[in-house]
């Protein structure tokens, strides 16, 4: 009787130790989400009319000290092509010289940034994505 009494006790004086172990991670759920914001938010205006994410998936997950890492892969869908997209600016342009310049400044970022694309274009992204525990929950720690 006295032994398990002595087990009990040191099972319990254990619990808050063993508790303050066990780290706690972002579900799977949380991790799509908090990308699929984080994306988006980092999406300007104009990339939203041509550039879809889809496919999210968290492949592993670990701790790396304070930060839980995700290991995630995505898609990145055009549904126009730039093609289209500049020609659509042309004819908004009319014949506006200012905006005609202006098309040609824009379409010359857009090939620098993307190179060429068409509609329906998939690019497989893979990324490691750093989240931090806030006292609201989980954020992602750092652009992505």
């Amino acid at each position: 009787m006295e032994t398990q009494v002595k087990k009990l006790v040191l099972a319990i004086a254990l619990m808050p130790f063993l508790i303050s172990c066990t780290k706690v991670k972002p579900s799977d759920e949380q991790v799509t989400s908090l990308i699929v914001d984080r994306l988006n938010d980092e999406r300007n205006e104009a990339e939203k009319t041509f550039v879809e994410f889809g496919n999210i998936k968290k492949e592993n997950g670990y701790f790396d000290n304070n930060m839980y890492v995700a290991e995630v892969t995505y898609d990145r869908t055009y549904t126009q092509g730039i093609n289209d997209i500049y020609k659509e600016m042309v004819s908004e342009a009319g014949r506006n010289r200012d905006a005609q310049r202006g098309v040609t400044l824009i379409a010359a970022q857009l090939l620098k940034n993307y190179g060429e694309f068409s509609k329906g274009d998939v690019i497989k992204y893979s990324a490691k994505v750093r989240f931090v525990e806030s006292e609201k929950g989980w954020i992602i720690a750092e652009k992505m």
